[in-house]
């Protein structure tokens, strides 16, 4: 909703209200390149939401048109966290308490992705780098820059894939299996496009900072 405002305007407010999700690109670049900044000096981790109103707006006075609604908005943006087991199920208060540590703790640590599943499902997206024999997650710190490889798997076709190094875009591939030789040392995150449009977001791997 907050993005819907920020770009309606006179010209296009009737082509917004009939076909919101068409004025819906993108995170602001102004938050991107903050987000980016902030974590050359410490890790930031990033979470998405939903500004969800379901706002309902007359149209020409003749008939009402709800802007996002909740079973439109809430199949959107989604935080996709990355576990080191299966969380354990049940009612009881001590598994309630460990799935909640667990799910906290990833959350916390950026082991996580953030994804618009209203364009497509972004389960199966990894991102994680290898340096000789060992793997590490978004999130992670890698005191080293030398011998490490960004390994990039995108559940899906006809995408565009960005290798984004210290706030700038350094790698475009429209491939679904990505490997990049790390060259510089710096803060490195994923930035994936489904047909044009926003849908994959990864937290930051620190690489040699």
């Amino acid at each position: 909703m907050s993005e819907w405002m920020e770009n309606l305007t006179e010209q296009n407010k009737y082509t917004s209200f009939l076909h919101p999700l068409r004025s819906i690109v993108a995170p602001p670049d102004e938050t991107l390149q903050l987000w980016d900044k902030l974590n050359l000096q410490r890790k930031v981790v990033g979470f998405g939401g939903v500004d969800a109103h379901a706002h309902k707006q007359n149209l020409f006075g003749f008939f009402e048109v709800e802007i996002f609604p909740y079973k439109v908005l809430f199949k959107s943006i989604h935080n996709h966290i990355l576990l080191d087991e299966e969380l354990i199920k049940g009612n009881a208060k001590h598994k309630l308490a460990k799935a909640k540590s667990a799910i906290y703790n990833a959350l916390a640590y950026g082991r996580s992705f953030i994804a618009n599943d209203y364009h497509a499902d972004s389960r199966g997206f990894q991102f994680y780098a290898k340096s000789g024999r060992k793997k590490y997650q978004m999130g992670d710190t890698i005191e080293q820059s030398d011998n490490v490889t960004l390994h990039i798997n995108i559940p899906s076709q006809n995408i565009e894939v960005r290798v984004i190094h210290n706030g700038n875009n350094i790698a475009t591939f429209e491939s679904d299996v990505v490997e990049y030789k790390v060259k510089n040392s710096g803060v490195y995150r994923v930035e994936v496009l489904h047909f044009n449009k926003a849908w994959i977001y990864s937290n930051h791997i620190r690489i040699g900072i």
